[in-house]
């Protein structure tokens, strides 16, 4: 008799997301550009702060999304989005894993920790 393979989309989803690179990966992102502007902070005025921390990316990813002023910057939801999907992928592997080892388990928590408080100074900073 052959052994039934699991075909649950949701097991899949809790393999892939029990690789801990993939986690620490989308969390790189969002913690790479949130230290980019914290550590270029220190220019005179708003817009000289905004103009040195846009200069490290192409062009097509300044401005918004939308035509208003006042929409969402495209790298500041590209942190967000990093961030959250970081987070989900972390729950999930965390909860997919019955018999991973302690350093997939260290760096699921670690992201889990880390998310929050990275996504609330997004919510409350200047940019």
């Amino acid at each position: 008799m052959k052994a039934r393979r699991n075909t649950d989309p949701i097991d899949a989803i809790g393999r892939m997301c029990s690789n801990a690179a993939v986690v620490l990966a989308a969390m790189a992102v969002a913690v790479e550009l949130l230290w980019i502007w914290s550590f270029y902070y220190g220019g005179s005025t708003q817009g000289a702060r905004v103009a040195t921390f846009l200069s490290f990316f192409p062009s097509w990813l300044h401005g918004t999304w939308s035509s208003s002023p006042h929409g969402f910057h495209k790298i500041s939801t590209m942190q967000v989005g990093f961030s959250v999907l970081s987070f989900f992928l972390a729950a999930i592997g965390l909860m997919a894993m019955d018999k991973a080892t302690l350093g997939r388990r260290l760096v699921n928590v670690g992201v889990l920790l880390v998310c929050p408080p990275l996504l609330l100074l997004k919510a409350f900073e200047a940019l």
